[in-house]
């Protein structure tokens, strides 16, 4: 026996859909529906899956825009960048180079004058050993 409740509720089912309770005529008489349903809800999966691969590819375009913006607003392209490195090597190794020019002359004469001034001394541990 069928508790009360789900009889009331198998009559309404009769009495809105035309008295049957059976699933084919209930559907319409369409006994190929239950097998095209899996396809169909297949169909709407993938759909949905590519709209979201979609959706996610403009957003992450739309993000790399901003990011190229920012980056070239804040810094500067990469090729401005590496022009700016480039200058300011450049200028470095030339103020280096009058350096070396400007100052060749007075480091040449110091080594040679460390060179030339011989003070022959004993070594300290020889020096030591020898006052034992």
């Amino acid at each position: 026996m069928r508790p009360p409740k789900q009889g009331l509720l198998l009559e309404k089912r009769k009495a809105i859909y035309g008295g049957s309770n059976d699933l084919a005529q209930f559907l319409g008489g369409c006994d190929t529906f239950p097998f095209r349903s899996p396809t169909r809800k297949a169909r709407r999966l993938k759909q949905a899956k590519e709209e979201a691969q979609d959706e996610i590819e403009k957003y992450r375009q739309e993000r790399e825009k901003q990011f190229k913006e920012f980056e070239a607003k804040h810094m500067g392209s990469r090729e401005d960048v590496a022009a700016r490195i480039e200058a300011d090597t450049k200028v470095k190794i030339d103020e280096m180079n009058k350096q070396v020019t400007v100052h060749k002359e007075q480091v040449i004469q110091k080594i040679l004058e460390l060179v030339y001034d011989i003070k022959p001394e004993l070594h300290q541990n020889y020096a030591a050993s020898i006052s034992k």
